[in-house]
């Protein structure tokens, strides 16, 4: 994936997604460094978790934040 910002600059993010069925799904990023690790899963019924490697942590997302952008890109929860 590419970012673009308003001036021009871009960055790059590389990930893997992987799909089971249509409400299960897992993104994996993979570059930059930075974020390599990061994990987000999201499962039927609102159910969705993002994995921190910095912390070693699985944390629950709460409802309130889905819509807040998401590793720096225009993506949301």
């Amino acid at each position: 994936m590419t970012l673009t910002e308003a001036d021009g600059d871009q960055a790059v993010r590389r990930m893997e997604i992987y799909q089971k069925e249509s409400e299960k799904r897992l993104v994996r990023f993979l570059a930059p460094a930075d974020q390599r690790g990061i994990s987000f899963l999201s499962l039927p019924d609102e159910i969705k978790y993002l994995y921190l490697p910095a912390f070693r942590r699985v944390r629950r997302i709460a409802s309130h934040m889905e819509n807040q952008k998401f590793a720096g890109t225009d993506f949301s929860y």
